[in-house]
């Protein structure tokens, strides 16, 4: 009889393996962390001009980290999520500037001072009816 390999028999990865995607995600994440917007649209330009056809993949990945950046600053998913629901294309615009570094750039301070308007906005005190 003839061993089978099964799934017992292969040792568990202890972390995935290392792709420039990854990488390149732990650096996206690193700048927007430290605010620096168009240094990251640069990144991913030289990102795209070495490796072509994986750009898409960070592409995918920008609106989804933007929005957890905004959020870890702002703390107030309420006012983001009627950000979202008043700019429903904030995503693609925001994916369509990556590698336009200072339309990027722009494109991120708008969602947070949007984000940031809508957050005094519901502190602000209501004025009787």
């Amino acid at each position: 009889m003839v061993a089978s390999s099964t799934a017992a028999n292969i040792p568990p990865r202890k972390h995935p393996p290392e792709t420039a995607v990854s990488d390149f995600l732990v650096t996206l994440n690193a700048l927007l962390k430290d605010n620096q917007y168009t240094a990251l649209s640069d990144a991913f330009v030289a990102f795209a001009k070495t490796h072509p056809g994986l750009d898409f993949f960070i592409e995918e990945a920008i609106p989804a980290r933007v929005a957890d950046h905004v959020l870890s600053k702002s703390g107030a998913a309420s006012a983001f999520t009627t950000f979202t629901l008043q700019n429903p294309n904030w995503a693609v615009d925001l994916q369509r500037s990556a590698l336009d570094p200072q339309a990027f750039t722009q494109n991120i301070n708008d969602i947070e001072a949007k984000v940031a308007a809508l957050v005094a906005a519901a502190k602000a005190p209501k004025s009787p009816a």
